[in-house]
């Protein structure tokens, strides 16, 4: 960021949006992310379940287990999952206890 420079172990609210469309690493994110939480602080992504728009089967679905899986790899617990009828998810993690 041009303007704000986080801090390692500082930082309440982390917030992640088209997690799934817009990075090719999402694993690689949530450990660099998990990095900047303080104690008590958690990650917060609000993304698409499916993209409606763009046909055929290499349609990234954003689901439960897929978010369980990365969550795992990158030192964060889930805390909360939901998803609403306009197919967006959004979850709330924080940091796994050392």
């Amino acid at each position: 960021l041009k303007f704000y420079k986080p801090e390692k172990g500082r930082e309440d609210v982390i917030l992640l949006d088209r997690l799934s469309v817009d990075c090719p690493d999402p694993i690689e994110l949530l450990k660099d992310a998990s990095v900047f939480l303080g104690p008590g602080g958690i990650v917060y992504i609000s993304d698409t379940a499916k993209r409606p728009t763009q046909p055929g089967p290499d349609v990234r679905r954003v689901e439960n287990q897929n978010l369980q899986r990365w969550f795992d790899r990158s030192g964060l617990v889930m805390k909360s999952y939901a998803s609403d009828d306009d197919m967006r998810i959004y979850a709330i993690a924080e940091k796994a206890p050392e």
